[in-house]
């Protein structure tokens, strides 16, 4: 049995674009929290606004960094910030 937080096992990390234009949803374990849903306007301006590093690459968005995750509060209130503009992210999922 391994332990972790709840951040590292529920909640988002990394948003990988798949080649056939879907997305993979992983949690900072790697593990897929959700497949093949498709980010109707998720842009270079959008990933940079989620991306913890303002990062424009819409293949590969980091909500934070792997080597400091979100545990002061300041990291936490801004993960959160990131959190909620995902949450507003219109998305189809694809069977």
């Amino acid at each position: 049995m391994s332990h972790s937080t709840f951040r590292e096992a529920i909640l988002p990390y990394h948003i990988q674009a798949n080649s056939d234009g879907t997305h993979t949803v992983r949690n900072r374990q790697n593990a897929p929290i959700f497949e093949n849903i498709r980010f109707e306007k998720l842009t270079p301006k959008t990933a940079a606004k989620i991306s913890f590093n303002g990062s424009e690459d819409t293949s590969n968005v980091y909500l934070y960094w792997g080597g400091a995750p979100p545990k002061t509060k300041k990291l936490k209130a801004e993960y959160f910030l990131r959190l909620a503009l995902l949450c507003d992210l219109s998305v189809t999922h694809e069977a």
